[in-house]
């Protein structure tokens, strides 16, 4: 808190006198400010002061002939001082806080002097220390942290060595610190805003990346994406199994197609696999039918049994190794 304390002063009226002094005066208790937890009534006349702590009933000598009485407050109470040191720069200057713990130990000596600016008092009790005037002159307040412990050293010292003259009331200093300036605060603030943002931009463009390069490689997998298209419902599965099936009889009739043409122009026995099985097998896939139950029609030469299936596996491999044989004899 700052402003007046711990006084507050009310002025009294003076007492008439009832039946020319016959019957003792009294004041009216509307003019007594009431008595509150934490302060004390003061009545006050000329050099006489008078502490009240009971019910008063308004006749008392004392309450009379009072022409003040002074409400004080007895509970201790924060103080706040702020003092300004010139710093190295000419556009700002160094905020000193501290804050003093107030308490009213003499309420008459306190009443006696009427309502005082504590705060004022005290700021220029502080200001009177010449070498903590001096002391940030050399210091930038950019550099506020340098400053700060010797400032703190400085007031303390000071407050031990010759605490402040105010009397009646004891002031013990509780803290001290420099306040940073408005404009230093907001270029601080700035700057770490602006850092939170660049780290944050850098985390979200290399999770992007990775997304990126993983989505890369899945794309080049037509097989992951259909079932990932499955999952999430985006996808018919009866589409992707119809479209499987086309595909794989695409390539079939080509292969065929292909397998034919070698046959027609004789290039078919030079293949090491045997061609017609391979022609057997591809046309029993696209038509649906066992070579063994072809209908009627069809080139008989071309149909070939279970067995010459496993030869035609089996026939490739065992003429290569007789033709890469080594003649032993």
């Amino acid at each position: 808190m700052t402003g007046e304390f711990p006084v507050k002063e009310i002025p009294l009226s003076p007492v008439p006198k009832r039946m020319f002094g016959l019957i003792p005066a009294q004041r009216a208790l509307v003019e007594i400010p009431p008595q509150h937890p934490g302060t004390i009534r003061v009545f006050g006349s000329g050099e006489s002061w008078v502490p009240a702590r009971d019910r008063i009933r308004g006749s008392e000598s004392f309450v009379v002939d009072a022409d003040v009485v002074s409400v004080v407050r007895t509970r201790a109470e924060d103080v706040d001082v702020r003092i300004e040191i010139p710093s190295a720069g000419l556009a700002d200057n160094f905020t000193i806080l501290s804050r003093f713990a107030c308490q009213v130990v003499d309420p008459v000596l306190v009443a006696k002097r009427g309502p005082i600016d504590v705060g004022h008092i005290l700021s220029n009790f502080l200001r009177k220390d010449l070498q903590l005037m001096r002391l940030g002159v050399e210091t930038d307040v950019a550099n506020l942290r340098q400053l700060s412990d010797r400032v703190q050293a400085r007031v303390r010292a000071w407050c031990h060595e010759a605490p402040p003259p105010i009397a009646g009331l004891d002031t013990d200093l509780w803290s001290v610190e420099l306040e940073t300036p408005p404009a230093l605060l907001r270029h601080s603030e700035q700057v770490r805003d602006a850092r939170l943002a660049r780290e944050l931009a850098v985390l979200l463009a290399s999770h992007e990346d990775e997304d990126a390069r993983r989505l890369a490689e899945r794309i080049t997998q037509p097989e992951y994406l259909a079932a990932l298209g499955v999952l999430r419902e985006q996808v018919d599965l009866n589409q992707i199994i119809s479209d499987v099936y086309a595909d794989r009889k695409t390539k079939d009739a080509n292969i065929l197609e292909f397998l034919k043409l070698l046959e027609k122009n004789g290039q078919l026995d030079r293949l090491p696999i045997d061609g017609r099985v391979l022609v057997q097998t591809l046309m029993t896939r696209l038509a649906g039918t066992p070579a063994e139950s072809l209908p009627d029609g069809v080139d008989q030469a071309l149909s070939i049994d279970t067995a010459t299936l496993q030869q035609s596996i089996d026939g490739p491999t065992k003429r290569r190794e007789k033709r890469f044989a080594i003649d032993d004899d």
